[in-house]
């Protein structure tokens, strides 16, 4: 699954000059991160509406692209949050891991 996720990120990074899958903060200063690297053995990473370890309680929250510039990791608060959930249509245009396998070779 990395190898795969790796390729996607890759292809969409290519297609779009605000992202990147550059490790290095040097070298991404301005760009969307995409990162792949919690898709590997003994890695973690944070569930959408976890409760972050933070004064204030802030909520780990999915968020829409025209959300982003508004927001940063500490700013949704669990007496905030109450729009409605940004996952759920999130199967109402699924593809088929084979369907992308094939659209990338």
């Amino acid at each position: 699954m990395r190898e795969f996720a790796l390729k996607i990120a890759q292809t969409l990074a290519k297609s779009d000059a605000a992202l990147t899958t550059e490790l290095g903060k040097e070298k991404r200063r301005g760009r969307i991160f995409i990162d792949v690297n919690r898709i590997s053995a003994m890695q973690t990473s944070v569930a959408p509406y976890a409760a972050r370890s933070e004064p204030g309680l802030p909520i780990a929250s999915p968020f829409g692209w025209d959300e982003l510039p508004n927001i940063s990791p500490t700013s949704v608060h669990h007496k905030e949050l109450s729009k409605e959930d940004a996952w759920n249509n999130f199967f109402a245009n699924a593809v088929s891991v084979t369907d992308v396998i094939k659209m990338l070779a």
